[in-house]
């Protein structure tokens, strides 16, 4: 995969659909903490997509994966999650910032839906402030940093 072609494709994507349209990414797996922490990779690194991190349970709480890359916006749970296997009629756990993403793509569905009842309408930077903000610290390990899980847990809008 050449990575600059799947960019140029992505940015052309995105001038298209963009507008209107919340995306949601996951950060990246490139990090080995303790050892060295990577920055959010692309397309979660573009300016208005919410970029994802990924939470493992320990007994002092939840904190920021090893693997899972800085500068995230949200973070949530995305170790050992159990998934569909592809090609099978199984079940797999799998890890990884790309499964703590759905997470977060789901809250933000009911975000949406949330304006929808209030307002009538979604508007898109509304409901990309409002799933930002949802983000809580609570349950997170006393040290996580906000460049690790950005505003914190993605939390839905209570009903």
């Amino acid at each position: 995969v050449n990575l600059f072609t799947e960019l140029a494709r992505f940015v052309a994507a995105y001038e298209v659909f963009g507008q209107g349209t919340l995306i949601v990414a996951a950060s990246g797996n490139e990090s080995d903490r303790p050892k060295f922490e990577i920055a959010v990779a692309p397309p979660a690194a573009v300016t208005g997509i919410v970029a994802v991190s990924a939470l493992e349970q320990t007994p002092q709480g939840l904190r920021v994966a090893d693997f899972a890359t800085n500068q995230a916006d949200l973070a949530a749970p995305g170790v050992d999650i159990v998934s569909a296997e592809a090609g099978t009629s199984g079940l797999v756990s799998m890890s990884g910032t790309s499964m703590a993403t759905p997470h977060v793509a789901g809250v933000a569905a009911l975000w949406a839906q949330r304006q929808m009842e209030m307002t009538g309408r979604v508007e898109h930077l509304s409901l990309l402030a409002q799933l930002v903000a949802s983000g809580t610290r609570e349950g997170l390990v006393a040290d996580s940093e906000e460049d690790d899980v950005g505003t914190g847990l993605v939390q839905a809008p209570l009903t």
